[in-house]
């Protein structure tokens, strides 16, 4: 029997540390328990109390904090509460907390990856903090959109040429932004301008009460080598605020006209769409995954008769992204517009941007998963 003793004694000692680091625990939670349960106020806000609006998206997380106090509002700690959301879009994290010693616990809102809106879906979400087995709670609510859409146009083109698209995409409610930048100084100045662009709209879209944390992105013709060449750079790894890229008649391995447009253009961005140069050939290669940032939502669509982009060019075969090709109208490639140059002005390569199957291909794309890039290494 002695000599269970000094493992008795032992196990003692260890009982006796846990309770008195315990102690003050349990003296709160008996103490607000037993008689001041139903005198307890509770109180739940967001942590940035101007945000009304959060864009879907798994990364962001809309911050709350909840408040106990007693009635002559001193802080009452290790109260436990529990939290819901209602409707049943989204969670919250942890589900269940304590108070810390300032008689506050932290929780994270986290929205839904995609939110489908239409007239009977309900988007504006309550947060209910409760304290455990009480009906003491408080509510507070915010509502849900879409992330932005940023139409990115092509070289030598202006915003304007979205402007059908853009009208289709804001009658299914969703917002558009549509910046212009100088296409012909390249593909890696473009960048450096959305970089900047997508930065100020998170700020003026904040200002506004709404919390974006990544954006949609649909572009078009030397605009997809611009998202591209940004959703690559270190920048952007730093940022991390693309959702999803749709590419629609992007010539990812150049287009042979261009090398026609350069004796019509001697700018920069021509230059950048021709076959094997170096942006193609060796500098987006040599970024993240190869040139195709493998964490982004990619979709991929090309009108069939492109006069500019080749089905082998706008192919992102090698990242297991299909590329899904439309019929928006006839094959007008002719001599004299390649001896007069018109083929950089051809008509089934803007065309697509003013097609309804198209639109509402695109559409689709937005409200539902899209893949992601296979991982290459890069070269």
């Amino acid at each position: 029997m002695k000599r269970f003793i000094p493992i008795l004694y032992t196990i003692g000692i260890i009982l006796l540390f846990v309770l008195l680091c315990s102690f003050q625990n349990v003296s709160d939670y008996l103490k607000y328990k037993i008689f001041f349960d139903n005198n307890l106020v509770i109180n739940i806000y967001k942590a940035n109390m101007n945000v009304d609006s959060l864009s879907c998206d798994k990364q962001n997380h809309l911050v709350l904090i909840a408040k106990v106090r007693d009635i002559n509002g001193n802080p009452c700690a290790n109260i436990p509460l529990n939290f819901f959301v209602s409707p049943n879009i989204g969670n919250v994290y942890p589900s269940e907390s304590r108070t810390d010693s300032m008689g506050e616990a932290i929780i994270k809102y986290l929205p839904p990856e995609q939110l489908n809106v239409s007239e009977n879906v309900e988007t504006t979400i309550n947060i209910t903090a409760r304290i455990y087995t009480t009906n003491v709670n408080s509510v507070t609510s915010v509502k849900l959109i879409r992330p932005p859409v940023v139409l990115l146009h092509g070289y030598q083109e202006q915003p304007d040429i979205f402007e059908g698209m853009k009208d289709f995409l804001l009658k299914k409610k969703f917002d558009c932004l549509i910046p212009a930048y100088k296409s012909e100084l390249g593909v890696e100045n473009g960048a450096k301008e959305l970089d900047n662009y997508l930065s100020t709209q998170q700020h003026d879209y904040l200002t506004k009460g709404i919390q974006i944390n990544k954006f949609d992105i649909i572009a078009h013709s030397m605009g997809g080598l611009v998202a591209r060449y940004y959703s690559c750079s270190p920048d952007y790894v730093a940022k991390d605020n693309i959702n999803k890229i749709i590419f629609v008649s992007v010539p990812h391995k150049g287009s042979y006209w261009a090398s026609l447009g350069t004796k019509l253009y001697n700018d920069q961005g021509i230059k950048d769409l021709t076959p094997d140069n170096p942006l193609l050939s060796k500098i987006l290669p040599s970024m993240l995954n190869n040139g195709l940032n493998k964490f982004i939502y990619t979709g991929s669509i090309l009108g069939q008769y492109d006069e500019v982009v080749t089905a082998e060019s706008a192919s992102l075969d090698e990242w297991k992204i299909d590329t899904e090709v439309f019929n928006v109208g006839e094959n007008n490639l002719t001599i004299d517009k390649l001896l007069d140059g018109s083929i950089l002005n051809a008509a089934n390569h803007k065309n697509i941007l003013f097609n309804n199957k198209v639109f509402e291909k695109i559409e689709e794309m937005l409200n539902n998963k899209l893949p992601l890039p296979e991982s290459k290494p890069t070269k």
